[in-house]
């Protein structure tokens, strides 16, 4: 076997494991409709965090198969941090609209070209 298909094994096993990641915390949420104990900042950072990483592979132009995976865990999160808006019996507050609206607007400047593919690479590798 060559090390590509092996490579390319690897990553389809990954990204199956990866669409199950969130799913019973989904599942319990949409069935309880009880999001006590779940923390929105806690999804909402690795969320920053999985999108940083797909504009990333995405601007490098690596192959999608090399970042499927976090696209499907960010998905996930996606999904978990609007039941918790939806669940949530407080109300929201204006911290967490905020940072959704700072998201929206960030992800945006990016998608539309507004912010370089240089000051993506820059960003993930501060991170880093």
């Amino acid at each position: 076997m060559d090390l590509e298909l092996i490579g390319n094994l690897l990553g389809i096993s990954t990204l199956a494991v990866s669409f199950v990641g969130q799913v019973p915390q989904i599942l319990t949420l949409l069935k309880t409709k009880k999001v006590e104990g779940v923390s929105f900042d806690a999804y909402f950072i690795e969320i920053c965090s999985l999108t940083i990483q797909v504009l990333y592979f995405f601007v490098k132009e690596y192959s999608v198969l090399s970042y499927a995976d976090i696209s499907v865990l960010l998905l996930q999160d996606y999904i978990l941090v609007f039941l918790l808006l939806m669940y949530d019996n407080k109300t929201t507050s204006f911290k967490q609209y905020a940072q959704i609206i700072g998201y929206v607007g960030a992800l945006t400047a990016v998608i539309t070209g507004t912010v370089t593919k240089e000051l993506v690479v820059t960003v993930m590798v501060c991170i880093i």
